[in-house]
């Protein structure tokens, strides 16, 4: 009797690390996309990079997403200028805290970054890249926003 359910239970684990193993590479090309699209509504600069890695057991048992070959390049005036590249990115996150919405960082990992930040004679901030807000500004006065980050390392800056 014993044996039939140690069986089981060896396939369900098997199944699950499986599953847990295949997911970020079967969705890897629609995370790819949805990525990109978002740092284009959010951002107005050039945003590239090579390739974007999400795994469960890099950081276990935290989520681990991981950018590789970013760069940002401003526009306009400061077109020819590369505000920020970096080889890698790494953000791990509290995996339950992911799913409950807390935004609980456990670190932030930046391999051999070089950022840029420059200010022009007119006094504008070639890092003022974000997406200027149309609508008229939210009553935050009962608004919270937390966000707890445990770690970050910056290797070779």
């Amino acid at each position: 009797m014993l044996k039939p359910i140690l069986k089981i239970t060896g396939i369900i684990l098997l199944l699950i690390f499986a599953s847990a193993l295949a997911a970020p590479i079967f969705f890897k090309g629609r995370i790819l996309s949805l990525v990109k699209s978002e740092i284009n509504k959010n951002i107005v600069a050039d945003v590239s990079f090579s390739d974007l890695d999400i795994s469960l057991f890099r950081n276990f048992p935290d989520l681990s997403a991981g950018i590789e070959g970013l760069v940002i390049t401003g526009r306009d005036e400061f077109k020819k200028d590369t505000l920020l590249s970096a080889t890698k990115i790494d953000i791990a996150l509290n995996l339950f805290s992911v799913i409950s919405g807390k935004n609980k960082i456990d670190a932030i990992i930046l391999d051999n970054p070089r950022i840029h930040a420059v200010i022009n004679k007119e006094g504008k901030a070639n890092w003022d890249i974000t997406v200027p807000d149309t609508l008229s500004a939210p009553d935050v006065s009962d608004a919270s926003f937390s966000m707890e980050l445990s770690r970050y390392e910056i290797k070779n800056g």
